[in-house]
């Protein structure tokens, strides 16, 4: 991300527009980060000015918009761009189980603007620091690829290997289950059975004893974990919110 926060405001009501970027201007300088702010009425002109000058750091988006709503706009951003910073800023509290589909950052209800947007500009700009990147360090026998925590999805035994799951590819790691438990972030992860390892970042749901991710894959709850499993992914959405 560099020293500079280039930041997206996309909202039809003039009031709130002028009000997310007050929000956001008054963080900016509470906690000594630099940040450029461009508004936009619609998401087309939004796309427009990814088309013409690239992507952003973040963006803050309502989800009802004039001809179009925010996950309409949130699918376009996760196609053209790696790992977007995606915020909704909304009045409609329904979608909020929605939003993470789509591995939205935060959802900020508007009435919680104050308080939340600062919280949410800190994590973005602390997530984006060169030494705080977090990765898994992948070795194979002929080569070493650091993987972004973000990409992926979970880890499933396969006989005396464990395979990686991302949203673009297997690989297969010559390691037990537990030993790469022991080399994960216990907080980002959990245990759904005795054979996968889930990233709780990419959970929607928990339906009938089976994990729902935003892949739109459904993997098993083992009975004796389904409590724990579905108590710790409602407390990951809950810290999101």
């Amino acid at each position: 991300m560099g020293e500079n926060m280039r930041i997206a405001v996309v909202d039809d009501e003039p009031f709130f527009q002028e009000e997310i970027i007050r929000c956001l201007k008054e963080s900016g300088r509470k906690l000594g980060i630099r940040m450029s702010i461009e508004s936009f009425d619609s998401a087309e002109q939004l796309r427009r000015e990814i088309r013409e000058t690239g992507t952003f750091s973040a963006y803050f988006l309502d989800y009802s918009l004039e001809g179009e709503n925010g996950f309409e706009l949130a699918q376009y951003l996760n196609r053209h761009g790696e790992h977007p910073y995606i915020i909704f800023v909304t009045s409609y509290d329904g979608m909020a189980v929605d939003a993470y589909q789509l591995d939205a950052f935060r959802f900020i209800p508007k009435l919680e603007m104050e308080s939340r947007i600062e919280e949410a500009v800190t994590s973005i700009y602390r997530e984006c620091q060169p030494g705080n990147r977090r990765y898994y360090i992948l070795v194979t026998r002929d080569r070493i690829d650091r993987v972004d925590y973000r990409d992926i999805l979970y880890f499933k035994k396969d006989g005396r290997y464990t395979q990686l799951r991302t949203a673009r590819h297997w690989v297969s790691i010559r390691k037990s289950l537990k030993e790469i438990w022991d080399e994960l972030p216990p907080e980002e992860f959990v245990f759904v059975n005795k054979s996968c390892i889930v990233n709780l970042s990419h959970t929607v749901g928990v339906q009938e004893r089976y994990v729902i991710l935003s892949s739109r894959e459904e993997l098993p709850i083992s009975r004796s974990q389904y409590k724990p499993v579905r108590d710790k992914i409602f407390e990951h959405w809950q810290a999101k919110r």
